[in-house]
This record gives C-alpha cells, sequence and structure tokens, in this order.
C-alpha cells in the first residue's frame, strides 16, 4: 500500500464553484496556494450525454508545464463511452446517481495545484468543490499523483497490443478504467488477453502478465455475460449490449483494477498493455511518480472525444524510449524439430523466409513462412508477443516453439562485459559466435553471462522458446549490457548476412 510522507500540520480548507461555461472556453477551476495535498475533488458537469467527454480535465503541480493529469473529465472518473454515470464505489474513485463524481486520490503539492477545465463545442453548467490540506511547514514528499487517458479505435488484432501507460521516474502504479466498445466479430473482447506490465527493465526487471480481459477485473468466463457491478479493488460496473447491425448485439464494457495490498512500485520505469482485439478501445490509469511526465499519447480535439470517433494509433502515438534496436525473426513452431542452438550457429540471411509450418496461425504467410521483422526494445524490453501473435480463438492461446532477435554492440575497444537477461521458459544467447545455453525459468527470472566485446561490431543473437509457464504465455525478455567500465552498450540493428572485412577474411 502507498504510503507518502505528508505533513500532520495543516489547516482543513475548501474551494467551490458554480459555473455556466461558453462553448470552446478554458479556465482555471481552482488554484491553491501551497504546500499542501488535494483529499478530495468532486465535480457534476450535467445530465447531458457525452457530457463528460465534452471537457478536458487538466491538473498541474508547483507550476508544471506538463500537466500531471490530462483526460475527458468522465473518463477521468472512470465514466467510458460517452455515459452519464454508472455506480463506481472504490476507495478512490466514486460515481453516484445524478452525475456526482468523486475522487479520493491524496494529491501533494509544495508550491500550487491548479485545475484547468476546457469546454468543448456545447455550453456546459459545472458544480464542483475540493477538500484540501493547507500545510503549515514545508512538503518532503517528492512523488505527485498522475493520470492519462487513451484511447484507440479500432484497435489492432492479434498486434502489438493496447498501449495504456509508459512512465520514467520512481513511484507506483494505482490502478486503471478500461473500456472496450465491440467492434471486432472475430473473437470475445477478453480473448485479446490482459494487461502486461514491464518493470524496470534497466534495473530490476518484472514482468507481471495475466490471463484474460475480464480476468483483470475479478470476473471470469468472457465478460459477456455478467450483470454489471463494483466493487472495493476491482469490478465492471458498465455492462450493456447495443444493436451494432450484426446477427448479435455487441457489448460495451468498462472494468477497473486498483493495487492495493498487491502495490506496485518501480524504481525507473513503467510500461503497460492490455491485450486487445480489433475494438474501440479507451483508458485511464494512476500512479504517482517523482520527476516530470513524459505524454506518450497526443490528445485529439475536445470534438473528437465523442464515443465512436475514429482514433487512430499511428497518428496519436508520440515516441517511447527505445532502448535498442533488433531484427527478430520468427516464430519457428516446435512441431519443426528445430534447435535453437543449431539455428543460432546459422541465422536466415536479410530478406530470406524459411517455409516453417505455422499454418499462418502466427499471421505468418502460410507459403513463405517466418521472416525478419524490426523491433525496438522499450525500457530494455523487447516482446516477441507483440510480433508473433499467435491467430487462435481461446483466451491468450500460445503454441511452443521459439524466436530470434538478433543485432549488434560496438565497442571501441576490446572490453569485457555482463549481459542481463531476464525472461522464463528457455534462452540461448550468442555473442560473437559464441553461444550459451542459459537456465530454464519457469517464471520471469534474471541470469548474468560474463562476455568479451571484441573492438568495432559484435553480433548477438537472443532465442527464446515460447511455453507456457507461469506467465501464461508471455514471450518477453529485458536486456542490458555493462563492460568493466561500467559504459552501457545498447543493441542496434544488424543484417545476418552482413559480415566486416576481418569476418570474411577470418
Amino acid at each position: 500500500m502507498l504510503k507518502l510522507n505528508l505533513s500532520e500540520n495543516y489547516l482543513p480548507d475548501r474551494a467551490c464553484i458554480e459555473k455556466r461555461c461558453a462553448p470552446g472556453e478554458r479556465f482555471d477551476a481552482f488554484f491553491l496556494d501551497g504546500p499542501g495535498c488535494i483529499r478530495h475533488f468532486w465535480i457534476s458537469p450535467g445530465l447531458k450525454q457525452e457530457g463528460g467527454r465534452n471537457i478536458l480535465l487538466r491538473i498541474y503541480f508547483d507550476g508544471e508545464e506538463t500537466p500531471s493529469v490530462f483526460a475527458p473529465l468522465s473518463d477521468f472518473f472512470g465514466v467510458m463511452h460517452g455515459a452519464q454515470w454508472y455506480p463506481v464505489n472504490t476507495p478512490y474513485i466514486s460515481v453516484q446517481e445524478k452525475v456526482g463524481y468523486n475522487c479520493y486520490f491524496p494529491m501533494p503539492f509544495a508550491k500550487s495545484a491548479r485545475i484547468e477545465l476546457e469546454i468543448g463545442e456545447e455550453p456546459a453548467f459545472l458544480c464542483s468543490m475540493v477538500d484540501w490540506h493547507r500545510y503549515t511547514e514545508p512538503l518532503a514528499e517528492p512523488l505527485r499523483f498522475r493520470a492519462r487517458w487513451r484511447h484507440e479505435n479500432p484497435a489492432e488484432s492479434y498486434g502489438g497490443e493496447y498501449l495504456m501507460l509508459d512512465a520514467s521516474g520512481r513511484g507506483e502504479l494505482l490502478g486503471f478504467f478500461y473500456g472496450v466498445r465491440l467492434l471486432d466479430d472475430e473473437d470475445r473482447w477478453s480473448h485479446g488477453g490482459s494487461e502486461n506490465i514491464y518493470l524496470d527493465g534497466e534495473e530490476l526487471p518484472a514482468y507481471i502478465r495475466g490471463v484474460g480481459g475480464e480476468d483483470s477485473f475479478g470476473t471470469a468466463f468472457g465478460g459477456a455475460i455478467h450483470s454489471p457491478e463494483t466493487r472495493l479493488w476491482c469490478g465492471m460496473p458498465y455492462y450493456v449490449h447495443e444493436d451494432v447491425g450484426q446477427a448479435r448485439p455487441a457489448q460495451r464494457v468498462v472494468g477497473y483494477r486498483f493495487y492495493g495490498e498487491d502495490s506496485i512500485p518501480f524504481r525507473k520505469s513503467v510500461h503497460m498493455r492490455f491485450g486487445c482485439m480489433k475494438n474501440d478501445i479507451c483508458s485511464t490509469v494512476y500512479w504517482y511518480s517523482d520527476g516530470g511526465v513524459r505524454e506518450f499519447f497526443r490528445m485529439p480535439p475536445v470534438a473528437e472525444l465523442r464515443t465512436g470517433t475514429r482514433c487512430g494509433r499511428e497518428e496519436h502515438a508520440l515516441p517511447l524510449p527505445v532502448s535498442g534496436e533488433w531484427r527478430v525473426f520468427g516464430p519457428v513452431p516446435a512441431a519443426e524439430g528445430i534447435d535453437p542452438i543449431a539455428f543460432l550457429k546459422k541465422l536466415p540471411r536479410e530478406g530470406e523466409s524459411l517455409p516453417l509450418h505455422t499454418g499462418g496461425v502466427y499471421g505468418a504467410d502460410a507459403r513463405t513462412g517466418a521472416v525478419w521483422l524490426p523491433a525496438k526494445s522499450v525500457h530494455h524490453f523487447l516482446d516477441f508477443r507483440w510480433y508473433f501473435r499467435i491467430h487462435k480463438r481461446g483466451v491468450s492461446p500460445t503454441e511452443e516453439g521459439f524466436a530470434v532477435a538478433s543485432a549488434e554492440l560496438f565497442a571501441e575497444k576490446e572490453v569485457r562485459a555482463t549481459v542481463r537477461m531476464t525472461y522464463d521458459d528457455g534462452a540461448y544467447l550468442s555473442v560473437g559466435g559464441k553461444i550459451t545455453a542459459l537456465p530454464a525459468h519457469r517464471a520471469f527470472r534474471t541470469e548474468e553471462v560474463t562476455v568479451t566485446l571484441k573492438k568495432g561490431r559484435n553480433k548477438i543473437a537472443v532465442a527464446l522458446t515460447n511455453t507456457v509457464g507461469s506467465n501464461h504465455g508471455g514471450w518477453c525478455f529485458a536486456f542490458t549490457v555493462r563492460d568493466e567500465d561500467g559504459k552501457e552498450h545498447l543493441p542496434s540493428p544488424s543484417c545476418p548476412e552482413e559480415e566486416t572485412k576481418e569476418e570474411r577474411n577470418a
């Protein structure tokens, strides 16, 4: 459970507004002089359908330029898909009848807190209160409350999964709301998978993976036959069917999960995705962190926030921290009987494919089989499932086999270095042609290998198998290399067929 270092010496205070807002108006609803801490934020945006998505909420602390909180007003309180309200009852977020939105996340600030609202194309009538503690001594707490909304319509089936959060610094993940408007008729929304959380890839990597989507919210059996319900730490408070012109109705679903006793701290970074199908998906994630906030999603204009509006992945994507570039090859199904070590000794050339019997289940062309693809590691993680997602019905299905990531490390001189790999299943590491079979892990665990990097280019490759393990078919690894001088070496793209002059003469 997160414990903030808050002062015991304070004066209770409250700020209130009641305001008729014109279309396009952007204004400061509250400005609080610090030090202090917001303890309760209540607001009612009226009874209009989509009214909460007609307003953008920004909250700034201590004069920062990038807001710590940025979301459509209703979605910040977990009310998604343009709904006016539905009951939500959690320790942090509470929604009551006739559009009473309440937030109880402590929001500390050393100098000031500013709550800004931006009105869309429709006028709005707002009532709001902020209950806060005004401290009589300086604030020592370095962490600040954060929240970000993201939207994708449509998301990608059997692809790189839906991005929910990317943040750097030290902090703690508090929880999230996740909304799905079913469009994809190929499989259940929940069978796209569950949450995938990648923590501290540079330092002490951890990987948290769920099963099916509904399981993240404490329910079961598809999330497709449930009555709406709200519980303390997790639930699905919104579940309706809508007629989309197909033979069966489609669900609109909202689930939430908050981390109380099972807290998720991070030291360097947190990256979070959710398995998805080709649906209309939105999310709000809450966390605390030090330092500033780095945007990972370009917010659409207010007029484009309405339910059903297209929101493409690429046009709203912002750069993520890249900690290595690779080429990945696969999948190589276990049914082929190919040994990973033998495969690493003679990798296929760039542009070459293998007629493996994938049957198209990984999205690979059944006629050409596996091919090389460009890949990037984020916070030192590389996840093969973003590239070789299996095309089968069911909850996050997997098939045994392996995939390969290939790259190069450049050294200015010959030097000893430590390769640190965190993974599950079986892993094989090749550095300069020397192959090491690493111990097989059922859970996500770390191994270190000491290697010699020659001066110049050093070819590296990793083969990772894909059995179920304890993380339900997770297929990723974290990778860092530091030499004896403390210098980090990042992987860079490598074409396996390219050879240096020295290699050709050897």
